[in-house]
């Protein structure tokens, strides 16, 4: 862990009951510190990767044909003569 700093956080009855039961069945009695740590950090990498942007790939649609050393055929093509 490093150098640690004291939080001092509050929660319900509820989830600390539960967290700590949690803990006894997994035989990690005392890791709340651990537990909250893991947490913690999970939830900061999945809001992180939120805020990155996503980026598709070009569809077919999107991409612009190669450009063309043909003249006479881009003109007649595009304008009809």
């Amino acid at each position: 862990m490093g150098q640690s700093t004291r939080w001092t956080l509050t929660v319900s009855s509820d989830i600390d009951r539960r967290v700590r039961r949690f803990l006894a069945a997994a035989g990690r009695k005392g890791d709340l510190s651990r537990f909250v740590e893991e947490a913690v950090k999970s939830r900061l990498l999945e809001l992180s990767l939120k805020s990155v942007p996503t980026y598709s790939r070009p569809s077919a649609n999107d991409v612009e044909p190669a450009p063309t050393n043909d003249i006479d055929a881009t003109v007649e093509r595009d304008y009809g003569g």
